[in-house]
């Protein structure tokens, strides 16, 4: 019988220092363990094949007879099933019925070795073995019928120790960022990082991004293209919590340049006034130092023939380590497209 290798460990995030490692020794293990995977699965057919002819063998030589449904038949009297011409022994008083022996395990138990097996104790199997209980996982089964089920019962979770399965986390899981036993995947690591957030018309007088999760240090705001139907400057504020806004900016013409300082504020203005047919480009970079307090600046300019560029310094005090960034128009003017493209680092 051929012996299966056993794999490898797998890599694990947990363990960066040696992921690559061991992701090339436990991928290039797989066409060796699919090889002798087969090769027991070849010899497991085999066997079985060589059991059912050698029962059929001892039906030949002993000459023994088809069960017909209603006959009668003497205890110890062998029949073979018509139904998979395995053969079977009457193990009751005389008699007849209508049940197939292999159906009718009261009174018939199969022959040549193969009948019944006990689900505890050493027991040497041949044929094929279909158990009316499963056999318990302490006992060398799975406890289940199904193969779901049976994966379900045996399995055990992935750990910085032991290798096992493991879930795959939501990319909200993943920006959420506290969880420690599900797995990231590529394309989730990039969906909690980089987000977008597409402006239609009528969108409203502000935009909610989403939040900045506990584990980010440094958010970055891109404005593409960010337009209103109106004239008035944005300002950056918060949604659900009571900011203070402390710092300067000034907002550049090809005239003049005006600075002005905020202390104690709920908002921050973050472009000058503006055209309505301009649009916003830039950015804002936020800087957590891992409490409630963000330390930012950014440069915000117009497009189009609003020559008008704002850069800003400050910090930011949200009364909260996750806050939500809300962009805002001033007065009724209504934002009408564009893009906002949120990283977090």
């Amino acid at each position: 019988m051929t012996t299966i290798t056993a794999l490898p460990s797998p890599p694990s995030r947990q363990d960066p220092t040696n992921f690559n490692d061991r992701a090339d020794a436990f991928l290039g293990a797989l066409p060796a363990f699919a090889t002798e995977a087969n090769a027991v699965a070849s010899e497991t057919n085999t066997a079985s094949a060589n059991a059912v002819a050698a029962n059929q063998a001892v039906i030949a030589a002993t000459n023994i007879t088809k069960w017909v449904s209603g006959t009668t038949y003497e205890n110890g009297a062998v029949v073979w099933s018509p139904i998979n011409g395995l053969a079977y022994r009457r193990i009751t008083a005389s008699g007849s019925g209508t049940t197939d022996p292999s159906a009718d395990s009261t009174n018939y138990k199969q022959v040549n070795g193969t009948g019944d097996v006990s689900t505890s104790g050493n027991q040497t199997i041949a044929g094929v073995k279909t158990f009316s209980t499963p056999i318990a996982v302490g006992s060398g089964g799975t406890g289940a019928s199904t193969a779901s089920a049976a994966f379900d019962n045996i399995k055990q979770a992935a750990t910085t120790t032991y290798v096992g399965a493991v879930e795959l986390a939501t990319n909200e899981e993943v920006q959420t960022g506290t969880d420690n036993t599900r797995a990231v995947t590529p394309a989730s690591l990039r969906a909690s990082k980089v987000i977008t957030t597409d402006i239609s018309a009528g969108t409203g007088a502000f935009v909610d991004l989403p939040q900045i999760p506990s584990w980010a240090r440094k958010i970055t705001v891109i404005f593409s293209f960010i337009s209103t139907n109106g004239t008035s400057p944005l300002i950056m504020t918060t949604a659900g919590s009571t900011p203070y806004f402390y710092g300067t900016y000034s907002t550049a013409s090809s005239t003049s340049v005006a600075t002005t300082s905020v202390n104690n504020s709920s908002t921050f203005q973050i472009s000058g006034t503006r055209i309505a047919t301009a649009s916003y480009t830039g950015n804002i970079e936020l800087y957590s130092s891992g409490a409630s307090t963000f330390y930012f600046k950014s440069s915000i300019g117009g497009g189009g023939t609003d020559n008008k560029l704002t850069t800003s310094v400050g910090y930011l005090d949200p009364s909260t380590a996750t806050p939500t960034i809300r962009i805002a128009t001033t007065g009724s003017d209504l934002f009408d497209g564009g893009t906002f493209i949120l990283i977090f680092e």
